[in-house]
Parts: C-alpha cells; structure tokens; sequence
C-alpha cells in the first residue's frame, strides 16, 4: 500500500506546547513479514526511521494475534531523549494486528502518567484509520490524531484555568473520595476533564490492601473509589458568565499551598503539571504513613497522641488525615477500638478548637513551629 506522508517537523517552532511533544499516527504492520509503513506523521525522514527500527526490533515483544497492552518506553533520537508510547490496532474481521499508534514527547518522564487516557484516546482512533486509508482528503482524519496533545494531556492546566483557589476543594474531595456532584451548567468536554482531575487525584489505591506504601502511580476511575459511608457531597456549577464555584469549601493549608505551586508554575508543560500531582499524591501518602505510626503508638501513649495532634496541625492536612484514617481503619481487619478511640480523641479536641477551619490555618502553623521549632517525627 503507498503511503501518505505528512512531513511537519517545523511544528516544532510554531506552539509552545505543542513544541514539547510530536505524533507519528501508523505504520501498517503486514504479519509475518513485520513491516511498517508509515501512513501520516509530523517527523522528519531521519526520525521516522528511528522511531519505526526502535519498533521493528520489538515487534516479537508484544505485536501477537489478539490484543495487546500498549507501551510507554524511552528512546534516542538525533542524540536526545525522548518518550514513545505505542498501541497495536487489530483488525475485527482478522484478528491481526493493522496499525500501530505512537505518539512521542520530548519529556524525558512522565508521559506513562497518561498512559490510560491514551488507550482510550487511541481506541476511539481506531475507526479514522480506514477512513484515512481509503480516502483521498485526509485533512479531517489527520485532525482527529493531531488533537491529542490537546486533548488527552491537557485536563490539569484547564482545570487550573477555570478554577481559581476553589481547585483547593477540588483537590481536597479528589485525596478523599468525596462525592463530586457536576451540574448539567458545565459543558460536557469540561465535565470530563474535572473527572479527569478528581481521578488523578485519588488515593483510593490505598485502600486497596493492608499497606499504603508504594502506592503512588495508580489511578483508578471514580466508579472504583472506597465504597463506604461518604456524607461529604461537593457540588459543581458554572453562572452565564463562564464563572465556576464548588460549594460547600472544603480546604485544607496543604491543599491551598498545592494550588499556589500549580498557579505559579502554569507555564510548565502539561506532563510536568501532571507530575507535580502525583509529588502531591506522594505526600500525601509519607504523611498518612507517619500519621498511622503515631496512632499506632498514641494506643498505649498518652503523650504519643499529644504528638499525633501536633502532626495533624504541622501537617496542615487533617481533615485528609482523618478522613482517610477513618476509612482505613474501618477496612482494618479486626478493627481496632483502641485506634477508634484515638481518632474519636482527636476529632473532639479538634471541634473544641473550631473544627477543621478553626483548626488548620497557616498562623496556627507558625505559632507552633515558632513556639517549639520544627518537629521530628520517628
């Protein structure tokens, strides 16, 4: 079959964003032969070649009769790093595999983030490929695989653009599971980059065994979060204006300090913007680790619960804390009442000081650490 090459290489020069990250749409695969032919791209010869002898030498790897994962590796080309994610398409009628799908970006990590939402983009793909094939204007086909930058990649910095500081909440419900209500008032395409944003957020991997270390490149959709009892309910609507608001507030300091780095770091690409989630996932997942070994030790120790209620406030994230502290210890087999009556303790005093609002605040925070200095934790 002849091939229809688009050579854009330039498009380098011409986006900020889109300067960060090029798409090399098919090659046919003819089994047993292994051969690639391109169909449409926006890479020069030379790095076409790259990309399709990199793919050749792995072909025997994963490109079989029936399905396969798709891949997310590093590569050279032109003596650079970049990122390849690659997706066989099988044929129905076959059963062999057809096309392969790439998209490559110049971040050296990261892109692996995204690796479901570009299954899902690269499914949805799969019907174009014939219709590219077989027609002879395939300039609406290929603006169906030029818009994955745009379309997969950048739900964060959209979410970040609409919200101002009511993301804290967002950010907030998403590390607890909230029940996240989006009045019909928000258009569809931004519906699904919120839910988007609440699924990359969720920790609920780590109510998935025992342990929650090592738990931070997970993402799970909302359908697989915690099923356990959740009288939190986030509402999302959008005025005439374009003007979003979540009611009720639910803030904490950490989560606020989230945004602000979000807010001023806008200008990086969409894959760094993602990745400064997951640092946030990861601390959010150290400090629910230091959090259990102080309730563990606050069981037997009056003073070791002092320390635990010291922790929650330094930490600037007790209501997170709690929250998920509670539903772990209710997944906790046998439960432990002691545990129970360390967090009753502990949300009592916290009511006495306010609640959550009253409780955590910056100045509260500075107080303590200028009375006592930083605090260690073992």
């Amino acid at each position: 079959m002849e091939s229809s090459i688009t050579n854009d290489s330039l498009r380098f020069d011409i986006d900020d964003e889109a300067s960060k990250d090029v798409e090399l749409t098919k090659d046919e695969v003819v089994i047993p032969d292994k051969k690639l032919t391109l169909l449409s791209g926006n890479m020069d010869a030379e790095a076409e070649i790259s990309v399709r002898s990199f793919l050749l030498s792995r072909m025997n790897q994963w490109f079989i009769k029936g399905e396969t994962e798709s891949i997310t590796t590093s590569m050279e080309i032109e003596s650079k790093q970049i990122q390849l994610y690659s997706k066989g398409i099988f044929s129905k009628q076959s059963g062999f595999l057809d096309y392969v799908i790439c998209f490559l970006s110049s971040s050296v990590a990261g892109l692996e983030l995204f690796q479901n939402d570009l299954d899902t983009f690269s499914i949805k793909l799969a019907p174009h490929l014939q219709k590219y094939t077989d027609s002879i204007d395939t300039t609406h086909y290929w603006k169906e695989f030029e818009s994955w930058h745009s379309t997969v990649l950048s739900f964060v910095k959209d979410c970040l653009s609409h919200f101002d500081y009511d993301l804290s909440t967002l950010l907030c419900a998403g590390f607890c599971g909230d029940t996240v209500i989006i009045n019909n008032s928000v258009p569809r395409d931004m519906k699904k980059k919120i839910e988007r944003f609440l699924e990359c957020c969720s920790l609920s991997a780590l109510f998935r065994d025992g342990s929650s270390e090592n738990k931070i490149n997970s993402s799970t959709s909302l359908t697989d979060l915690v099923s356990l009892e959740n009288p939190t309910k986030i509402s999302i609507d959008v005025n005439n204006e374009g003007v979003y608001t979540v009611t009720p507030s639910k803030r904490s300091t950490f989560c606020d300090d989230c945004v602000k780095q979000l807010k001023v770091n806008h200008s990086m690409d969409y894959i760094q913007i993602r990745q400064m989630i997951e640092n946030f996932k990861l601390k959010n997942i150290q400090d629910m680790n230091t959090f259990r070994r102080l309730l563990t030790q606050a069981e037997v120790d009056f003073y070791a619960c002092y320390k635990t209620y010291l922790f929650l406030l330094t930490s600037g994230n007790g209501v997170v804390l709690m929250h998920n502290s509670r539903l772990q210890s209710n997944l906790d087999e046998p439960k432990t009442k002691r545990l129970q009556q360390v967090l009753d303790t502990l949300e009592q005093f916290i009511q006495m000081m306010g609640g959550y609002a009253g409780f955590d605040t910056k100045e509260n925070k500075e107080t303590l650490i200028n009375k006592t200095g930083p605090l260690r934790y073992n």
